[in-house]
């Protein structure tokens, strides 16, 4: 009964919070937009798997395997972002904020040497700069 009531809970978001996704769609970037639906799609996935758990799996088995979809999601995101920063970082080599970000994303995703690299080179272009000694406090040292 408790399993047919989450679903039913989730179908309903669903319902009342598309019209709001639609209109939001309309004045945000493509990739909020992907990553608003996404999520969608993950509580409808989540609540058909609880459904298909009832019959064979454990409700611990359930939720790893969803939060392994999770975070194979958000890395193949952060991956995408890479490459999207990497070409900026080919237009402006000596840019900053495109190092920050591109060793941001490699900490992230747990990539520690590229992301060593990348602070050194935006610490070599302006290193007293305080997003530079912010990052290194919260990502180098650490």
């Amino acid at each position: 009964m408790e399993t047919i009531r989450l679903i039913f809970f989730v179908i309903r978001l669903l319902l009342e919070t598309t019209p709001f996704l639609i209109k939001y769609a309309w004045t945000r970037s493509p990739i909020t937009v992907t990553f608003l639906f996404a999520s969608l799609l993950f509580l409808l996935h989540l609540s058909l798997i609880i459904v298909a758990s009832q019959t064979s799996n454990t409700w611990q088995q359930t939720i790893n395997h969803y939060f392994q979809d999770v975070n194979q999601f958000e890395q193949e995101q952060r991956l995408e972002q890479i490459q999207i920063w990497e070409q900026k970082l080919e237009q402006q080599p000596t840019h900053r904020d495109v190092l920050l970000k591109l060793a941001q994303l490699h900490c992230q995703n747990e990539d520690l040497e590229a992301c060593q690299e990348y602070w050194q080179q935006a610490a070599e272009i302006d290193p007293n700069h305080p997003a530079v000694i912010e990052f290194q406090q919260v990502y180098i040292s650490n």
